[in-house]
């Protein structure tokens, strides 16, 4: 049967998992369960294989596509909206006139304000997803689990699709779950971006508290804070480095950036450690005192301004326990050096 001559199926009640582009729903108004939620900055030679990606995910349900561009001038919103027409009820975008992440605004607000699933699944408009499967994957494990947020691996590839050695993420054999203290103390970054999937609830929690919570990491402890993570065992998702003009990159060469970002880390984890149960307190103590030494390019003076940041408004124990566990960190660090 051709596709104009396909009938309308409910495939909610289909055991098989169908192509989202040759999905036929009865009530086109029904909601979705999964919410793609993608994020784009001029990102014109990559988006496209991004979306693709998610065009080719097979599902057994319902699928909707968000895509917020933050004003990009390099053609990248005019693909988006090329894509747009030609999948008018899978893709709706959010084209904006000026950038909103350079003014400090949470550019994943817009689409978490609109998503309907019960689920949402995370990407940057330069990275991809490599496994038709993923989304069915992560709902039929984050249903076992009870989880709020999952993700998984990542391979890493250049800007010219190339392969490159190794992983990034937390890798496992198996489907595992993590506690939201074993987060913690991987410093709030165990998914890479492109791998999470959350529930509504965590979306609530991250549209209610970032900000103050911020960045790829407040994501990610928005989402255990409650019940923690599962880890699946499948590289799913596609990590794209040394994109010019990307975060990292700007980062990477402006100190004054790299200063704020930790400072605004450190409100990001003070916050996230009194919204949690106290029994964390030492953990995320743990945390902040290793903000001071993060940044490689950081002078002494700006690990001064950042300690000044965590020390600030910290009762006499909490700045007492934060001063041992940064020399005591310092020595290990200290010791690699001496060892290498």
């Amino acid at each position: 049967m051709s596709k104009s001559e396909s009938k309308d199926v409910d495939i909610k009640c289909v055991d098989t998992p169908k192509l989202i582009t040759d999905q036929y729903w009865i009530t086109n108004d029904a909601p979705p369960l999964v919410t793609i939620s993608c994020t784009t900055f001029n990102q014109k030679h990559f988006i496209g294989k991004c979306i693709e990606s998610f065009l080719s995910q097979k599902t057994t349900f319902k699928i909707e596509i968000l895509i917020y561009d933050d004003a990009s001038d390099d053609g990248t919103s005019e693909i988006v909206r090329q894509y747009q027409e030609r999948f008018p009820t899978l893709i709706k975008t959010f084209i904006q006139e000026e950038n909103q992440f350079s003014q400090g605004r949470n550019v994943n607000i817009a689409n978490f304000s609109s998503a309907q699933g019960k689920f949402i699944a995370l990407c940057h408009g330069d990275d991809y997803w490599c496994s038709a499967d993923k989304l069915q994957s992560q709902v039929e494990a984050m249903n076992k689990f009870d989880v709020d947020i999952s993700g998984h691996a990542a391979i890493k590839v250049d800007v010219n699709d190339r392969i490159l050695d190794g992983l990034t993420g937390y890798q496992v054999n198996k489907v595992k779950y993590f506690s939201f203290r074993s987060l913690i103390e991987n410093n709030g970054n165990m998914l890479p971006f492109g791998s999470i999937m959350i529930t509504e609830k965590a979306k609530s929690r991250m549209l209610e508290y970032m900000p103050p919570v911020t960045f790829h990491t407040g994501i990610q402890m928005l989402g255990a804070l409650d019940k923690g993570l599962i880890v699946l065992p499948d590289v799913l998702s596609a990590y794209r480095i040394d994109v010019p003009g990307s975060t990292t990159e700007i980062l990477l060469k402006d100190i004054k950036r790299v200063e704020n970002t930790t400072l605004r880390r450190v409100t990001s984890f003070k916050f996230l450690r009194k919204l949690s149960n106290r029994s964390y307190m030492s953990a995320f103590n743990k945390l902040l005192a290793k903000q001071v030494l993060q940044g490689k390019q950081l002078r002494i003076s700006s690990r001064l301004i950042v300690l000044r940041a965590v020390l600030e408004n910290e009762s006499i124990a909490s700045r007492v326990e934060i001063i041992i566990l940064l020399v005591a960190h310092s020595f290990k660090k200290i010791a690699r050096l001496i060892v290498r």
